[in-house]
């Protein structure tokens, strides 16, 4: 019987620490959104994404249970705002830290179950092809808030 048990715990430790490990190259930090009027069907979520890693990687996919779909919101040239799915992702490279925020590369939900509303929050799933699925959450800030890097 023992012969089987610690094999098996073995197997089971690995892929924990594995997961865990996985997770430590990601860094997810300072969620947050603006509160939505009532009538809005969109919102939007900035966040900062640090690859502590030595080599990139890519969020595949966001999904939520407030809102019916998130996207990417990028400017294109001419700052005309375009919402994309995330058919290829979005890049992290190896080492550095991209900001998603008002006015820049940010998440869209789409198809918002409820309004967005100061002191919520909003739950994220995001799925990332190497450090696999990190959960968040944003927080509902003040209309004005920018982040904590900008305080």
């Amino acid at each position: 019987m023992r012969k089987i048990i610690y094999p098996a715990l073995a197997a089971v430790m690995f892929v924990s620490v594995s997961a865990h490990a996985a997770n430590e190259t990601i860094k997810i930090s300072d969620v947050w959104a603006w509160p939505t009027v009532r009538s809005a069907k969109v919102g939007g979520v900035y966040l900062t994404i640090t690859n502590n890693g030595s080599e990139a990687d890519r969020l595949m996919s966001v999904t939520t249970d407030e809102a019916e779909k998130v996207q990417l919101r990028t400017l294109s040239q001419g700052s005309v705002p375009q919402l994309r799915d995330f058919e290829s992702g979005l890049e992290i490279p190896a080492g550095q830290t991209v900001t998603l925020a008002p006015d820049n590369t940010h998440l869209a939900l789409k198809g918002l179950k409820e309004p967005l509303q100061k002191g919520g929050e909003v739950h994220l799933t995001m799925q990332f092809k190497k450090a696999g699925t990190i959960d968040v959450t944003a927080n509902v800030m003040a209309r004005g808030y920018t982040g904590k890097a900008a305080q």
